[in-house]
C-alpha cells in the first residue's frame, strides 16, 4: 500500500460526505495503491451511515474506525496505528480535494524519495468565506527549524503528507493539544515541530491542492478562531519550555517584542492598546490550560 488518506471526524456528516465524494473522483497513477481511513471521534449524527453508503462507490478500500474519547489527537493516534500505507495523507472533514490530489502526492513522493513531511496549497472552497486557514503561495519552499514560524506554520494539517514509519518513530500525537482538548488547538504546530526538532525538513508543494469549506464569514467567528490558535501557541511554548528547548525562548521573545511595539504605538491606555495585549493574554491562558491538563490530568 503506497498511501493511506486519514480523516478524523466528529458530527460533520454532511461535509464528510462532500469530502468522500471528492476522493471518489481522484485519479491515481497506474499501480499506485491507496486507501481511505475514517476515524469517527464520537459522532452523534449519521456519520456511520454516510460512510457506509459512499464506500461502495469509491474504487479503493474505505475503513471506518471508532474512537469514542473526545479529542482529534486521540482519533489521529488510532488512525496512525491502523493505516497500511507507506505514506499517510491527512485531511479534514471540511475539505474538498482536487481530482489530481493523489497524483500530485505520488509525483512529489517519486521525485523526492527522501522527503518525510510535506504539505500543499489550501484554497477557499467558497469565496464568500473569510480568507483564513488557507495557504495560497505558488512558490515551492523547504523549511527547517531556523526559518519555521509558530505564528504562521508553513503547511496545514488539512493537506499534510508524512512518511508513516518516521511519523511512528516521532511518536503519537499529544492528546493535550487539538480540537476536543482543554487547549483546543495547536496539534498541527506541535506535530510539525517534532519533525523539525528531529532534523527533518518540511516542504511546501503548491501543486498539491485542496479546497477548505470552513464557512466562516463574520469577524466575531474569525476572532474566536484566532484566539483559539493563540491559546494553542501558548500551550506549545509551555510544553517545550518545560522540555528545556531554548528555541522557545527566542520565539517567545520576538512575540513579546512585537506585542509591546504594537502596544506602545497604540498609546498604552487606548482601546487599541488593550487589543494589542490580547494575544499575550490568550497565549497565557493556553499555557495555563496546558499546565492544568498536564499536572491534574484533565482535558
Amino acid at each position: 500500500m503506497e498511501l493511506s488518506v486519514l480523516v478524523c471526524t466528529r458530527d460533520r456528516a454532511a461535509s464528510l460526505k462532500r469530502l468522500l465524494e471528492s476522493l471518489a473522483l481522484c485519479e491515481a497513477p497506474p499501480g499506485f495503491n491507496w486507501e481511505i481511513v475514517v476515524v469517527d471521534n464520537g459522532s452523534r449524527d449519521n456519520t456511520r451511515a454516510v460512510v457506509e453508503s459512499i464506500a461502495p462507490t469509491i474504487s479503493v478500500g474505505v475503513r471506518l474506525l471508532d474512537e469514542p474519547r473526545a479529542g482529534r489527537s486521540y482519533a489521529f493516534n488510532l488512525g496512525i496505528d491502523a493505516v497500511c500505507g507507506r505514506l499517510v495523507a491527512l485531511t479534514d472533514d471540511d475539505i474538498v480535494v482536487t481530482p489530481d490530489w493523489i497524483v500530485s502526492i505520488a509525483r512529489h513522493a517519486k521525485h523526492e524519495p527522501a522527503r518525510v513531511c510535506w504539505g500543499g496549497m489550501v484554497k477557499l472552497f467558497d469565496v464568500a468565506d473569510v480568507p483564513v486557514t488557507i495557504r495560497t503561495s505558488e512558490h515551492a519552499r523547504l523549511f527547517d527549524r531556523t526559518d519555521f514560524s509558530p505564528s504562521n506554520i508553513p503547511v496545514l494539517g488539512c493537506n499534510l503528507v508524512m512518511r508513516t514509519d518516521v511519523l511512528r518513530q516521532i511518536g503519537r500525537m499529544d492528546a493535550l493539544f487539538g480540537p476536543g482538548s482543554n487547549v483546543g488547538s495547536g496539534d498541527d504546530l506541535e506535530l510539525l515541530y517534532r519533525f523539525l526538532r528531529r532534523g527533518h525538513l518540511v516542504a511546501y508543494d503548491p501543486s498539491i491542492v485542496v479546497l477548505h469549506a470552513h464557512g466562516r464569514r463574520d469577524s466575531n467567528t474569525v476572532a474566536k478562531l484566532n484566539e483559539q490558535y493563540l491559546m494553542g501557541r501558548g500551550a506549545f511554548y509551555c510544553k517545550y519550555l518545560l522540555c528545556g528547548d531554548l528555541t522557545m525562548v527566542k520565539w517567545m521573545y520576538w512575540e513579546l517584542i512585537r506585542t509591546l511595539r504594537e502596544y506602545r504605538q497604540a498609546g498604552f491606555i487606548s482601546r487599541q492598546a488593550r487589543a494589542a495585549l490580547r494575544p499575550c493574554t490568550a497565549m497565557l491562558r493556553g499555557a495555563l490550560r496546558y499546565l492544568g491538563a498536564r499536572v491534574l490530568g484533565f482535558q
